[in-house]
């Protein structure tokens, strides 16, 4: 299994399926050394882990990677996202050794012409070497089959999964101390948003909404490039009820502790971080875009809400916000809707029959 990265939904995913697996099929891992990542693949007890770059190519990492494969007799090669796609079907093609691509996205979207150009020819042509393509949701498929579908390849759709969340004592725990860290009160609504903190989350949108909603406290946990131009933003426009803590090893804390999620993206592959929100029982509202489309029911778990209308997204928060019926209620439906489409037991007894149909 290959991984360019240590966070989001591919890496994250990578590892359920690793630690689901294991005990099945003996597996190996190419990741970026990163120091948490590395220690929970270290408690799975791999095969093996090599080390590549984070996000990148280079002849280095393709030359141990192929060396890897010839050396250990591996029998199938699964990359996670974009750039591990890149590796893993240069490795496939120069091994013979059969090669699932799961995409975690497809970007296209928010690119200048150049880059989707070359993105889509990119796509068009390496995706050949697939043996099989799996998508996250069925508008990420619905997008492959307007840029660059192969209707040659096998292809199915896998949604992701997460662990479900069962600990109540847990979660009161945790939302005494996350609140006492941020300095919230108990009885202050807050909304919570687990992202990276990059363009295509839109989270200027995020900010405008939450001017609106001055009553609410807004937590944005992550990292990315957006961080310090979202703290000047904040404070040039004197944004009081937002807060960005950073980098979370353990978002659910924070789930636990918030009493709506939120989400302003533009797009998504099939959203962990949402499913995550669902798993410890939150209502959701999110915008209504690809991959978000795929993950709650409008008005049963959650709310829709059209991009660049921050009144209709304030006026859906403040409604949660009054109503703790209603919070439980979705949140309820949308902690069943997990359990019943989106659990990651799920997820990988249908990875494992792809692995074992393959194999055959």
């Amino acid at each position: 299994m290959i991984t360019s990265s240590t966070v989001g939904g591919g890496p994250n995913q990578l590892f359920l399926l690793a630690r689901e697996l294991k005990n099945t099929y003996q597996i190996s891992v190419a990741a970026p050394y990163d120091d948490f990542y590395l220690q929970k693949l270290n408690t799975l007890s791999l095969t093996s882990i090599l080390r590549v770059q984070r996000r990148a190519i280079n002849l280095i990492d393709l030359f141990r990677l192929v060396y890897f494969l010839k050396t250990n007799q591996i029998s199938m090669i699964h990359s996670h996202g974009k750039a591990a796609g890149v590796l893993g079907r240069i490795a496939s093609f120069l091994t013979g050794i059969p090669l699932i691509h799961t995409f975690h996205g497809i970007h296209v979207s928010g690119k200048s012409l150049l880059a989707r150009f070359i993105y889509i020819l990119y796509e068009k042509v390496f995706g050949k070497i697939d043996l099989c393509e799996v998508y996250v949701s069925q508008s990420e498929k619905n997008m492959a089959r307007k840029y660059f579908f192969h209707p040659e390849k096998i292809s199915l759709v896998i949604p992701n999964g997460v662990n479900n969340y069962e600990n109540k004592l847990i979660s009161e725990e945790s939302r005494e101390i996350i609140r006492s860290k941020l300095n919230i009160r108990d009885n202050v609504i807050s909304v919570v948003t687990l992202c990276s903190l990059e363009p295509i989350k839109n989270l200027y949108e995020s900010l405008r909404i939450a001017k609106l909603c001055p009553e609410l406290s807004f937590w944005i946990i992550g990292e990315g490039s957006l961080f310090s131009e979202l703290q000047k933003w904040i404070k040039k426009y004197q944004i009081k009820n937002v807060i960005l803590p950073g980098y979370c090893k353990e978002p659910k804390e924070f789930l636990c502790a918030a009493d709506i999620y939120f989400s302003s993206s533009h797009r998504e592959g099939h959203p962990l971080s949402i499913l995550e929100a669902m798993s410890v029982g939150l209502p959701v509202v999110a915008s209504n875009v690809a991959g978000n489309i795929d993950t709650i029911e409008n008005d049963k778990s959650g709310f829709f809400y059209d991009i660049g209308d921050i009144s209709e997204a304030s006026i859906l928060l403040k409604r949660l916000a009054s109503d703790p019926n209603l919070r439980l209620n979705l949140g309820h439906n949308a902690q069943r809707l997990q359990r019943r489409k989106f659990s990651s037991k799920i997820m990988c007894q249908r990875y494992s029959n792809l692995y074992s149909k393959i194999n055959t």
